[in-house]
């Protein structure tokens, strides 16, 4: 956590860089809970971030691993619901909405609730 502390000024530019977005990822999986809550409220300080980070190649492993962050994934999906729309015009955008189980004529309220 200290190497995230000493990259906070630059951490939403790390979130899109290959090899930093993958050991944010990473690390949200595997630190201790309140090392990850921290660390993912870091990395959403900006509003709009989800969206943006599962709209990028690399951000999108960011935003799957935020999605599992106790505490941070009820959050995260309220965001994807907020920008279904854009994301479902991105590549990668899109392809998370499917493993979320949001399928295309349909929203992820409606597919949260177990319909569509």
């Amino acid at each position: 956590l200290r190497i995230f502390v000493s990259l906070l000024p630059v951490l939403a530019r790390a979130t899109k860089h290959r090899f930093a977005a993958e050991l944010i990822a990473t690390a949200l999986l595997r630190c201790r809970e309140e090392e990850a809550t921290a660390l993912a409220i870091a990395v959403l300080g900006k509003p709009g971030v989800v969206a943006t980070l599962a709209c990028h190649c690399f951000g999108v492993q960011i935003v799957r691993s935020l999605l599992q962050v106790r505490g941070i994934g009820s959050f995260v999906m309220q965001e994807i619901a907020r920008s279904e729309k854009k994301m479902k015009k991105d590549k990668f955008g899109s392809e998370l909405l499917q493993e979320l189980g949001v399928h295309p004529g349909s929203t992820l309220a409606v597919a949260q609730r177990g319909g569509a």
